[in-house]
């Protein structure tokens, strides 16, 4: 799936566009798409115009891996500001390892409206069923966050799962 974000000014012109490719969304999921991009100064967007581009459907194969005890944490250099978004991924198959994951990350306010996001990936060691390490993720737009305003994080994980012994 590819999808393209237009940063829209009020006069209706364009100010920039971001684009990625997320490589699986399972069906009935919401996909927390977190990125960011650079303005000189103050941008005074109005609006986003989202599109997105379904490649093609897939039949089933494997499921996203659990999240838990996901933190906002704030910079190690300054406080005020949020540093990462960090958690633990969880293998919760039964009978696949897991190779590790892509995340994404949107931080929401305390009214639920959204301040910023980021990405991040983590390709450790491998995870046996039922066990789990922890993420953090830092590249983004979380630097421009204030720490006092981070209410909540969406994270959302695109697994790559070990589908026969090494």
């Amino acid at each position: 799936m590819h999808v393209l974000v237009n940063f829209v000014l009020a006069d209706n012109h364009l100010l920039g566009s971001a684009s990625n490719n997320i490589a699986v969304i399972p069906a009935g999921t919401t996909y927390a798409l977190g990125n960011n991009l650079g303005f000189p100064g103050a941008a005074p967007i109005t609006r986003l115009e989202i599109v997105i581009q379904v490649g093609a459907s897939n039949r089933h194969v494997g499921h996203p891996p659990a999240l838990a005890n996901v933190v906002i944490e704030p910079s190690t250099y300054d406080h005020g500001w949020v540093g990462d978004v960090a958690g633990e991924l969880i293998n919760n198959d039964s009978h696949l390892t897991l190779e590790g994951a892509q995340y994404s990350a949107v931080i929401l306010d305390a009214a639920g409206d959204v301040l910023g996001g980021g990405s991040g990936s983590s390709y450790g060691s491998p995870l046996p069923p039922g066990t789990r390490e922890i993420f953090k993720l830092s590249n983004g737009g979380f630097k421009d966050i204030l720490v006092e305003k981070a209410a909540s994080a969406l994270v959302s994980a695109i697994p790559t799962w070990q589908t026969s012994a090494a």
